[in-house]
């Protein structure tokens, strides 16, 4: 047609890219997953689901995710992966022995991402598996500097201090 002009397509709702991070978060896999089909290959941001993910998600959404925060997910099938690494879906629990089999693999990759980012804190939320995994006191013994905060107590309550980390002294995130 003439002179008809081409709407742009709106770019996926996702965070800003960002070569490092201040904080560093560590997530926590979720039972709670988007259907997808079998071996089809989804970054592990979009599989879950669970309440943790949507809260993620809708301060994404709002414009208000900080941009100093980069998200690493452990998971209990593939360990400790950027938010963006493409996966299947799977049904593996973190169990004590899961936990202590991907333990010194996740302790590596956690100091490799921690040294790379310079990072000055790092909350953990996860279960009580997850955490043993990362070995937390060690690791504050390695790095004192370091500010390590977990989530506890009940669940909305983990929640609410989840959303509280982010936004607490957080650069504004960069525009989407």
């Amino acid at each position: 047609m003439a002179g008809a002009t081409m709407e742009p397509q709106a770019e996926p709702l996702q965070l800003p890219p960002r070569e490092t991070f201040r904080r560093i978060l560590v997530v926590g896999c979720s039972a709670t997953k988007h259907p997808a089909a079998p071996n089809q290959l989804v970054a592990a941001w979009d599989l879950y689901d669970g309440p943790a993910y949507r809260l993620m998600k809708a301060l994404v959404r709002d414009g208000i995710f900080p941009g100093d925060v980069g998200v690493w997910i452990l998971s209990a099938e593939h360990g400790l992966i950027k938010r963006l690494y493409r996966i299947t879906t799977y049904n593996r629990l973190m169990d004590m022995r899961r936990a202590a089999d991907l333990a010194e693999p996740t302790r590596a990759r956690l100091r490799h991402v921690l040294d790379r980012n310079d990072a000055r804190e790092l909350y953990v939320f996860a279960g009580k598996n997850y955490r043993h995994c990362l070995r937390l006191l060690s690791l504050h013994l390695e790095r004192p500097q370091l500010k390590i905060g977990f989530a506890s107590g009940g669940f909305g309550v983990q929640l609410q201090q989840l959303r509280t980390w982010l936004l607490a002294g957080g650069e504004p995130q960069l525009p989407l």
